[in-house]
């Protein structure tokens, strides 16, 4: 029980990091545009 649960945590936390990973690009592509303009 305890490793499903360190394992299922283990999975939130990735699927949470590539979310913030995802934002972070997508805002650093929107400054980049903007300081191009």
């Amino acid at each position: 029980m305890g490793m499903m649960a360190l394992v299922l945590l283990g999975l939130m936390a990735c699927r949470q990091v590539v979310t913030t990973n995802r934002n972070h690009v997508k805002t650093g592509i929107i400054q980049y545009a903007e300081h191009a303009v």
